[in-house]
């Protein structure tokens, strides 16, 4: 990575998108907003 993430609350007004994955061994999502 060439910058640290930011982490901030998502803007309801604006669209986001939802990624999952899950496998045998766990699971985990992110929710992606511009």
């Amino acid at each position: 990575m060439t910058t640290a993430p930011v982490l901030t609350l998502p803007d309801a007004k604006e669209p986001f998108v939802v990624y999952s994955d899950a496998s045998k061994m766990g699971f985990g999502g992110v929710l992606m907003q511009s």
